[in-house]
């Protein structure tokens, strides 16, 4: 997504312009503040295993129970939905998107869900929210699970491919994959193996 195409997703969703820079105080950390949007958080989320299965077949995702906005207790659930333009349809991101009464105005989340695909496969949702504290639960819950293995997210790539060592295979490989994987005990990883069947190219991490 460009950039004019995102802004017009914010404003939609959120009802804000961009400031002008010199109403910018800070551009911290995890903020839209580069866009002229400081009160705006973000964050990627790469789903684990079973987020990744409930993603792709009902675009539902853990969340927190406390408003996406306010963090004030949950009273309605929106659904995200991407709007189109005339040449591509609107696009359901994720359901249930919890909103307190004061908050929950229109049909659509106050909430912007972007997939971000890594290989062919969709990996993680570019998650933009008001609250930061919404924002790291959502994380928080994505990495008490497992993460899906390279076989399936790089069905394209064997054990030995230099993929692993450059672009995206590289990034998934470090950031994600090398991470869980390597402080597992060897009991640990027989179990992830039983519920991930590795293919043959694959059986070094027994």
């Amino acid at each position: 997504m460009n950039m004019a195409t995102l802004q017009n997703q914010i404003r939609r969703v959120f009802n804000l312009r961009p400031a002008s820079k010199q109403e910018i105080e800070k551009d911290g950390d995890g903020t839209l503040g580069y866009m002229g949007y400081p009160q705006l958080f973000q964050r990627n989320i790469f789903f684990n295993a079973n987020q990744r299965k409930s993603w792709n077949q009902q675009r539902r995702l853990e969340l927190p129970t406390s408003c996406c906005v306010c963090d004030e207790p949950s009273k309605v659930e929106l659904p995200c939905i991407q709007s189109g333009s005339w040449w591509q349809r609107s696009k359901l991101m994720l359901v249930d998107v919890p909103h307190c009464e004061t908050h929950a105005t229109g049909s659509n989340a106050r909430l912007i869900a972007l997939p971000i695909a890594i290989g062919q496969q969709i990996v993680a949702l570019r998650i933009i929210a008001q609250s930061q504290a919404f924002l790291a639960q959502i994380e928080s819950f994505a990495r008490q699970g497992a993460p899906p293995p390279p076989w399936e997210i790089f069905p394209g790539y064997p054990r030995d491919s230099s993929g692993w060592r450059q672009g995206d295979g590289e990034f998934w490989w470090n950031e994600i994959w090398a991470p869980y994987w390597n402080p597992l005990s060897k009991a640990q990883r027989e179990a992830y193996l039983t519920n991930f069947p590795p293919p043959e190219d694959w059986q070094d991490l027994r």
